[in-house]
């Protein structure tokens, strides 16, 4: 056998065994939590369950390093608004620096503790991805998070129950059920339901009444 065939051999031994390992749970796992949303299509399911369309206006509560805004914003397309918030200040120029970086406009705002520091009404369409079990009043926040999206819009959240996550305190996380009684309760409907988003992490998605 040529070296060049032992090559292409060895190079489809490594690709089909990463193929299947990516099927796996675990492979899974590490794909949603390690590679850029970017390359999974996340942002792209999510906009699709939020129906974020061109022209949409939406919103990421505790952006982390934009990576999430950036590709909504995308979606949105210029005719659209883009905001993200983040508590320090280092974090917010983070995610201004990548959108300017991705030639794309994100609004950047220093986020509230207990509120979105959003105005009212502003959004179709608000994401929280993992951020939602820092809260310390959820329910409050969810009331806050109806004053800031119009009627009919979308909230989103992404998160993993208490437990869900083997390297985390087993306290750790927010249950579905939890989240879903909150955002009911603060005028909201459900919308969506999904419990195995990605990386043992939900999906749950919000209309406002």
């Amino acid at each position: 056998m040529s070296l060049r065939r032992i090559a292409l051999t060895g190079i489809a031994v490594v690709f089909g065994g990463a193929a299947v390992f990516a099927a796996t749970p675990l492979g899974r796992d590490l794909i949603f939590h390690t590679l850029p949303i970017a390359w999974t299509g996340e942002a792209d399911r999510l906009a699709a369950a939020l129906q974020i369309g061109p022209g949409a206006v939406v919103a990421d509560i505790g952006a982390g390093n934009g990576a999430l805004i950036v590709e909504l914003s995308r979606v949105a397309g210029p005719e659209g608004r883009a905001l993200a918030t983040e508590r320090r200040p280092g974090q917010r120029q983070r995610v201004a620096d990548r959108a300017a970086a991705a030639g794309v406009s994100v609004t950047v705002l220093e986020a509230g503790e207990r509120t979105t520091s959003l105005p009212d009404g502003c959004c179709d369409a608000i994401v929280m991805r993992m951020v939602l079990h820092h809260i310390a009043d959820a329910a409050a926040f969810a009331r806050d998070l109806r004053r800031s999206v119009r009627p009919g819009g979308r909230v989103g959240i992404i998160d993993f129950a208490p437990g869900a996550l083997p390297h985390l305190a087993s306290d750790h996380g927010v249950s579905p059920d939890q989240v879903v009684a909150q955002f009911t309760a603060a005028g909201f409907e459900l919308a969506i339901r999904d419990d195995d988003w990605g990386g043992r992490s939900f999906l749950v998605v919000f209309r406002a009444r």
